[in-house]
């Protein structure tokens, strides 16, 4: 591959949506060119407990028309994540912050 495709790499790719590792193969570009990541947005238990979770799941599955199969299915789970998160941005704020401010503050005693 070094010969024929001199500038050739390949990634293995992490899918917060899939148990599959995707595999990018690039034959003409730099690999520290790479587009930035997005941040993975995981589900937190905690949300469940107010109720506008629930509303903001079902608000996003059913608005819009989607493409049938997993495609559309896979549409309606981006659009979920992504109101999810900037509801819990918004509402919730940051729970990272609060922990990492105490562990800080328990290592300086």
């Amino acid at each position: 591959m070094d010969i024929l495709f001199p500038r050739a790499y390949v990634m293995h790719e992490v899918s917060s949506i899939s148990d599959h590792c995707p595999v990018l193969l690039s034959l003409d570009a730099n690999p520290t060119m790479k587009q930035g990541r997005r941040r993975v947005t995981r589900f937190e238990a905690m949300w469940v407990k107010d109720m506008k979770c629930e509303e903001i799941m079902k608000e996003s599955w059913h608005k819009g028309r989607d493409r049938p199969g997993a495609y559309g299915i896979i549409t309606k789970i981006q659009r979920c994540r992504d109101n999810l998160s900037k509801w819990s941005r918004e509402s919730v704020g940051s729970i990272t912050n609060p922990i990492r401010e105490k562990k800080n503050g328990s290592l300086q005693i």
